[in-house]
C-alpha cells in the first residue's frame, strides 16, 4: 500500500510540474509585457491589470521574492495608468512586502522604483510625511546599489514635500545640498536644473541681490537657453520666477514681458497673476479688473480641475474597495475549484494505479522467488568446486613453500661469499690505487725539478689538475686565489706564447675575461669556468659574449667556440 501511494504522488508531482511549467511560461512574458510598456511610458489599460492580478497570484504561490516583487510593483503601475491611486499604493506596499532584503541577490533596483513611485502619488494625494518617508527609502536603495545620481536626486526630491509643508528653510537646504553633491560628482546639467528652485525661494525671502547672482549663473552656465534668450521646452514656468523677481526690483516693463511669455503655454494662473500683480503696481484701473477678472477665470478652472481629481480619487476609492471585495470572493471561489480538482485528480490516479501496481507486485515475488532459487542452486555448486580446487591448490602451495625455502639458504650462503669474495678484491684495488698515486707524486716531482719550463710544462699541467679539482663542487674547498690566477696567465704566456700574443694584445681583455678565455683555450667546461669565477650562468654568457666582440669582431656568445679553434694551441 505504500510502494502504491508513493508512485501516485509521484504521478501527481509530475502532473502538476507540466501544468505548473506552461503557466509560469505564460506569467513570465505577460511580466516582461508589462515591463517593457511600462519603461517606454505606454500607459497599461484595456484590461491589463486583470491579468497582472493572475500573474500576482501565481508568483504569491510560486515565485521567488524578487518575482513577488515585480508582479505587485507592474499590477501598482496598472492601476496607476488607471488613475485607481489607493489600488497602485497597496499594490506597491504588497511588493515592498514581498521583498527579501536579507537576501544578497534581492532586487533593490526594483525596490527603489517602487519607492519612487509611491512617493509620486503620496504627493498628488499632498500627503507630505508619507512623501518624506518613501523618498527616505529611495535614497537607502541608491546607496545599497552605489547609484550616485539617484542617490542625490532622492535628496533633491525632498523639495517637493517640504514644498506641500511650506517649510521653505528646508527646501532651501535641501536644494543647495543637491546642488552641492551635483556639482561633486560632475552632474553640471544636474546641478544647473536645481538654480530655478533655489531663485524662487531667494526672491520670496526678498533677496534680491542673491537670486540675481544666481539668475545670471544659471542662464550662462545652464545650457538651456537659446540665442534669443528662450528657454528648452517644458522649463517655461522658469519665465514666472523671472517676472516676479523684475516686478521686485520695480522694473515692471521686463516683469510684463516675462509674464506675457506664460501665456502661449497655456500658464494661465501664473501670467494673468503676474500681470495683476504689475498693474497693480503701476496703479491702471481698467486694465487691474480685467486682469483679476482673468485671473479669477484660471484659477476657477484650475479648481474645478482639482476637485474633479479629488472626486475621482474617491470614487477610485469606492471602485478599489469593490474591487478588493471582489477579487477576495473570486480568488476564494478559484482556490476551493483547485482544490477540488487537485482532489478528484489524486483519487483518480489511485484508482488506475491499485490494480497496475498490484499486480506488478505480485509478478514481480514471483519472479525474485524463482531468481532466489536458481541463485542458491548456484551458489552451492560453485562452492563445492571452489572447494575442491582451494585443496588442490594448498597442497601445491605447501611443495613450493618447502622448495623455497631451500632456495632461500642456498642463495643466503652465495651472498656471503660474493661479498667476502668482493670485499678483498676491493681491498686489493685501493691498495693498487694507492701505490700508483704515490709512484705518480714522486714522478711529478722529479719532473718539475728537472722541467725548464720550455714548450710543455708539467707545473702548468699540474696547475691545470688543481684548477680541475678546485671546479668541482663536491671537492671545492676554496676558490683560487689571485696568486693562483697570476700563475695561470704566466704559464699560459709561456707555453703558449702564439696562443697569448692573440688574446693578450692591447690589453682589450679585462682580467676576468683574460682568465675565463684561457680556461675555454684550455679545455674547461663552462660549468668548470662559472665555479671557478664565482659567476652566474648569464654572467659567463655576457663574458663569453665580450671575448667574441673583441677579439673575433662578433657580439654573440655561441660562435665564441668555433673561433677559439682557430687560435694555435701547442
Amino acid at each position: 500500500m505504500k510502494r502504491l501511494t508513493f508512485f501516485a504522488l509521484i504521478l501527481l508531482l509530475l502532473l502538476l510540474v507540466a501544468c505548473d511549467g506552461g503557466q509560469r511560461q505564460r506569467m513570465e512574458a505577460l511580466l516582461d509585457r508589462a515591463d517593457s510598456l511600462n519603461r517606454a511610458y505606454v500607459p497599461m489599460t484595456g484590461g491589463l491589470d486583470t491579468l497582472l492580478g493572475e500573474a500576482t497570484r501565481f508568483y504569491d504561490r510560486y515565485g521567488t521574492a524578487n518575482e513577488q516583487m515585480r508582479a505587485h510593483y507592474l499590477l501598482g503601475c496598472a492601476y496607476r495608468d488607471m488613475g485607481e491611486a489607493p489600488a497602485a499604493l497597496q499594490c506597491y506596499q504588497d511588493a515592498i512586502d514581498s521583498a527579501d532584503t536579507l537576501s544578497s541577490d534581492c532586487d533593490y533596483r526594483r525596490l527603489m522604483s517602487v519607492y519612487g513611485q509611491m512617493a509620486t502619488l503620496y504627493h498628488s494625494q499632498n500627503l507630505p510625511t508619507d512623501e518624506l518617508e518613501a523618498n527616505c527609502h529611495v535614497q537607502k536603495c541608491a546607496k545599497q546599489l552605489k547609484d550616485t545620481l539617484m542617490y542625490i536626486r532622492s535628496i533633491e526630491l525632498r523639495v517637493r514635500p517640504f514644498f506641500l509643508l511650506r517649510d521653505t528653510t528646508s527646501m532651501l537646504s535641501v536644494l543647495k545640498q543637491a546642488q552641492q553633491l551635483y556639482m561633486k560628482n560632475g552632474f553640471y546639467k544636474e546641478a544647473s536644473s536645481v538654480y530655478p528652485s533655489i531663485i524662487d525661494i531667494h526672491i520670496k525671502q526678498d533677496n534680491v541681490r542673491k537670486a540675481k547672482e544666481l539668475i545670471d549663473i544659471f542662464e550662462a552656465k545652464s545650457g538651456l537657453f537659446d540665442s534669443e534668450g528662450n528657454i528648452s521646452p517644458g522649463r517655461e514656468s522658469y519665465y514666472y520666477i523671472k517676472g516676479i523677481y523684475y516686478n521686485k526690483v520695480h522694473n515692471l516693463d521686463s516683469a510684463e514681458y516675462y509674464f506675457r511669455k506664460l501665456i502661449p503655454h497655456h500658464l494661465m494662473a501664473d501670467a494673468y497673476g503676474g500681470l495683476l500683480s504689475v498693474y497693480q503696481a503701476r496703479m491702471n484701473p481698467d486694465s487691474i479688473v480685467k486682469y483679476v477678472r482673468l485671473y479669477e477665470e484660471a484659477i476657477n478652472y484650475e479648481q474645478d480641475a482639482l476637485q474633479t481629481q479629488t472626486v475621482h480619487q474617491m470614487s477610485s476609492l469606492y471602485n478599489y474597495q469593490r474591487f478588493l471585495k471582489k477579487a477576495d470572493s473570486e480568488s476564494r471561489r478559484a482556490e476551493r475549484m483547485k482544490y477540488h480538482f487537485l482532489l478528484s485528480v489524486f483519487f483518480i490516479v489511485i484508482v488506475l494505479f491499485v490494480a497496475v501496481v498490484v499486480g506488478i507486485n505480485l509478478a514481480h515475488k514471483r519472479k525474485m522467488q524463482a531468481k532466489e532459487t536458481e541463485r542458491l542452486r548456484l551458489d552451492y555448486a560453485e562452492a563445492v568446486e571452489k572447494k575442491d580446487i582451494l585443496g588442490k591448490e594448498i597442497e601445491v602451495l605447501r611443495a613450493n613453500r618447502e622448495q623455497l625455502m631451500a632456495s632461500e639458504q642456498e642463495a643466503r650462503n652465495t651472498i656471503e661469499t660474493i661479498k667476502s669474495n668482493n670485499r678483498q678484491l676491493l681491498e686489493a684495488k685501493e691498495k693498487e690505487i694507492a701505490e700508483l698515486n704515490e709512484k705518480i707524486r714522486k714522478d711529478a716531482i722529479r719532473l718539475l725539478k728537472s722541467s725548464k719550463l720550455e714548450g710543455d710544462s708539467p707545473q702548468f699541467t699540474l696547475l691545470l689538475e688543481d684548477l680541475h679539482k678546485k671546479a668541482t663542487r663536491k671537492k671545492n674547498i676554496s676558490l683560487p686565489q689571485k696568486a693562483d690566477w697570476s700563475q695561470l696567465v704566466s704559464l699560459f704566456s709561456q707555453t703558449q706564447p702564439k696562443a697569448f700574443a692573440v688574446i693578450g694584445r692591447d690589453q682589450k681583455l679585462s682580467t676576468q675575461e683574460l682568465r675565463a678565455c684561457i680556461l675555454l683555450l684550455m679545455k674547461f667546461s663552462n660549468g668548470e669556468i662559472i665555479s671557478l669565477l664565482d659567476i652566474s650562468h648569464q654572467g659567463m654568457t655576457n663574458i663569453r659574449t665580450r671575448i667574441n666582440e673583441k677579439l673575433f669582431g662578433e657580439s654573440s656568445a655561441t660562435t665564441l667556440p668555433q673561433k677559439l679553434t682557430e687560435i694555435s694551441i701547442v
